[in-house]
């Protein structure tokens, strides 16, 4: 698994991260093949300020190491990852007395995770539904999935493009429970675009782009907040070391912030999607 991380950082953060003013989404929703281009909200990315500050507070666990007082912020082979948590206003930095995340346990017949999974499945707020997106050959699909794995519906398909390549990162419920804003992350040569945000339908209608994040090119792995009304994202192994580390997404404003600096942060939870349902 180290090793399957390591070669999934190192073609995700190989390159310098460049800015962009305009974004081409290409798209396959279900069933309707088609490109689009978008004019889309930039979104900014200020200092982290927990004196403004209102979203509610709440827990996050990642796994990493501090790349204070070092010139380059990146994972080698005879590197150890620690485990910590932090608070969603950037406070109560902790180490954490575990060894290792639980791998998600996905349905029986439900699709695989991509190697080096970049995101948790997420639970419908009715605790009857699973998204996530799985990979196959060069594209990936974002899915719901029954708990019990007998109804697997295909939402959104990245499209085979030359010189782009497509993934999609996190997916986040509404907490309607019938719309899914996922983040679609994609790189147009040997440089690695800006994601976008967008929002879908569960029965895979009304595919629409919300914001797009210069400045986040190469975040990867991410987690949704348990109110539903923030998204936290990692950067891990930038060629500048202060823009390593965690940063959060206000979902409904498209507002970013970075809590934690100075850090290699290779996988990102939170702490209520590993508990199992006991009810």
């Amino acid at each position: 698994m180290k090793i399957q991380m390591i070669v999934v950082l190192m073609i995700l953060a190989s390159c310098t991260p460049k800015n962009y003013t305009s974004t081409e989404a290409i798209h396959t929703p279900a069933a309707i093949s088609t490109r689009t281009r978008i004019p889309l909200p930039t979104a900014s990315i200020p200092p982290v300020d927990t004196a403004t500050t209102t979203a509610a507070v709440w827990e996050i666990w990642f796994s990493g190491f501090s790349c204070e007082g070092v010139e380059l912020c990146e994972l080698g082979p005879n590197q150890d990852l620690y485990y910590f948590s932090i608070k969603s206003d950037g406070t109560e930095l902790k180490t954490l007395s575990i060894t290792e995340f639980p791998a998600p346990q996905l349905p029986a017949y439900a699709p695989p995770l991509p190697d080096g999974f970049a995101a948790t499945p997420q639970l419908s707020p009715d605790k009857s539904m699973l998204t996530y997106a799985a990979r196959d050959d060069d594209r990936f699909t974002l899915y719901t999935v029954d708990v019990t794995g007998e109804k697997i519906t295909p939402l959104y398909t990245t499209e085979k493009v030359h010189d782009h390549i497509f993934w999609i990162g996190t997916a986040c419920w509404m907490s309607t429970g019938y719309v899914i804003e996922f983040l679609l992350h994609s790189r147009r040569g040997n440089e690695n675009q800006p994601p976008i945000l967008y929002t879908i339908d569960m029965d895979g209608n009304h595919l629409q782009a919300l914001f797009n994040f210069p400045g986040l090119e190469n975040a990867w792995f991410g987690a949704c907040s348990p109110d539903g009304e923030e998204l936290v994202l990692t950067i891990p192994g930038n060629t500048k070391v202060e823009e390593n580390g965690i940063y959060l997404i206000n979902r409904n404003t498209g507002h970013v912030r970075q809590i934690l600096s100075h850090f290699f942060v290779s996988n990102v939870r939170t702490p209520y999607v590993m508990k199992p349902n006991k009810e």
